[in-house]
């Protein structure tokens, strides 16, 4: 599923996020927040962006870490994504 998008414009420590986010996916089917060991993820807190999905479908970022906050050029948490 996921292994299918390409990504692009991103960070080499993005990547690697990525990367660990898709080796959780079992059979087709994301990564529960159960199986993310927030340990393995520690060396790029700040290149993490979380995006919360309503059940209306509305997307907004939930966390941007810091170096993501400077590339966008401030707080973005909170902020709607189209």
């Amino acid at each position: 599923m996921a292994e299918d998008i390409e990504f692009s414009g991103i960070t080499d420590a993005q990547r690697r996020i990525i990367s660990y986010w898709n080796s959780l996916s079992e059979h087709g089917l994301p990564a529960r927040r159960s199986d993310i060991d927030p340990g393995a993820l520690r060396n790029h807190l700040a290149d993490i962006t979380l995006i919360e999905v309503d059940g209306r479908g509305r997307k907004r970022l939930r966390i941007a870490g810091s170096r993501v906050r400077d590339l966008l050029g401030g707080e973005m948490r909170g902020c709607d994504v189209d």
